[in-house]
């Protein structure tokens, strides 16, 4: 007697499937221990690649508005308190005064010439002679025959022409001509001293940068507590100018800067573990500075629950970012200790955390993230009282 057939229907395929893939679920669940982790000791290489804001601890000067201005310095010149950094010519001055006085001084100085002894000349001749060293220095420098620095080699005709200034008013007795010619010089510089304002550096030792963008008295040393998310993408985003800040009255004049102090500020995402820690030291690349690693220091991130600000502290030599604003850099932080799976890691209001396994209770403990790759993390725990071990049960949050 033949069997009867039997007809699988459709629906009992679909069972089928549905078992196979239940039993893929829990065998995959067993390897990865379902919403478990064992924390373990092992190390961490993070990396950072961004654009930030380079923060400088500085002193901005302005002044009033001006005529004209002749600078005693130079771009990047290191100066120390009381040094001339400019004279500033107020507004309504004239060019005739400058011309009147020049007048007056070639008046008397030819006058002089004309009636001193035989004697006084000799040492006359080797000022004129170092004046006119001086002057075919710059003559040369002027028209590219020669490198030189322009403004010291100015400076040091000004004060050629001051010695031999003083050196004739003491070799040449004043008779009536001088002493009227000197009359009329003093009335002159008298008149011309109520137009001029003399700028000196009162702020102690430092750098001379003439370099302005606007957000000098925001992103300061002095002003790092204020630092912002919405400021340093303003930053990056080629807004370089807060017309907001200063007057209309006030006119930049130069930077006064702490040449080996300054800081690093960017932005990291609030869900992305990778950030920097307070105390850790971080190596730096700069892209357009390749050729030189920088150490810097990890001050406390501002914490939101959008993005994080970090902040690094660097104590080398400026250089090349004594006028620059915007960087782009990778930072690199090499970490060991307690290790989680990334996907252990939650995040509260833009702060991390893990969650650990205590007998039938889930504790949460607040982490500083040390260094993050692709994988894993190395985390310690941000309160001391806090424990986070090698070996602890961690539950995925």
């Amino acid at each position: 007697m033949a069997k009867a057939r039997v007809r699988l229907r459709g629906r009992f395929f679909l069972l089928l499937l549905g078992l196979i893939g239940f039993a893929s679920l829990i065998i995959v669940l067993i390897v990865r221990g379902g919403g478990f982790a064992e924390a373990r000791f092992g190390d961490v290489t993070g990396t950072i690649a961004t654009t930030g804001a380079i923060v400088r601890d500085e002193n901005a000067v302005y002044t009033e508005k001006y005529e004209k201005i002749i600078f005693s310095v130079v771009e990047g010149q290191t100066v120390d308190t009381g040094a001339q950094i400019a004279q500033v010519f107020k507004r309504g001055y004239q060019d005739e005064s400058t011309v009147t006085l020049l007048r007056l001084q070639r008046e008397i100085y030819e006058y002089q010439k004309s009636v001193i002894g035989a004697d006084a000349a000799a040492g006359l001749a080797d000022i004129e002679n170092r004046i006119a060293a001086v002057e075919q220095q710059i003559r040369d420098a002027a028209r590219g025959a020669a490198q030189a620095d322009m403004l010291a080699l100015e400076q040091s005709l000004k004060s050629l022409q001051a010695e031999r200034t003083t050196y004739l008013k003491s070799a040449v007795p004043a008779d009536g001509t001088l002493s009227a010619l000197y009359a009329s010089l003093a009335e002159q510089e008298q008149a011309l001293t109520s137009w001029t304002r003399n700028i000196v550096n009162s702020a102690g030792p430092g750098i001379v940068s003439f370099y302005f963008d606007g957000y000098e008295r925001v992103l300061n040393a002095t002003q790092l507590s204020s630092v912002n998310a919405a400021l340093i993408r303003s930053v990056i985003s080629g807004g370089n100018t807060v017309t907001a800040l200063g007057t209309t009255a006030e006119t930049p004049l130069y930077r006064l800067v702490q040449g080996s102090k300054w800081y690093l500020a960017f932005i990291t995402d609030a869900a992305e573990p990778m950030r920097t820690a307070e105390g850790e030291q971080y190596y730096v690349v700069f892209d357009d500075y390749s050729t030189l690693t920088y150490q810097a220091t990890a001050l406390a991130p501002v914490v939101t629950s959008s993005s994080v600000v970090n902040i690094l502290e660097f104590n080398v030599d400026i250089g090349n970012f004594l006028d620059v604003r915007t960087v782009k850099a990778t930072i690199t932080h090499a970490a060991q200790g307690v290790m989680a799976p990334l996907e252990f890691i939650g995040f509260e209001e833009g702060a991390p955390y893990v969650e650990v396994q205590s007998g039938d209770a889930r504790v949460r403990v607040m982490v500083n993230v040390l260094a993050a790759d692709e994988d894993n993390a190395v985390v310690a725990p941000v309160n001391a009282q806090d424990t986070l071990v090698s070996g602890q049960r961690l539950v995925k949050p």
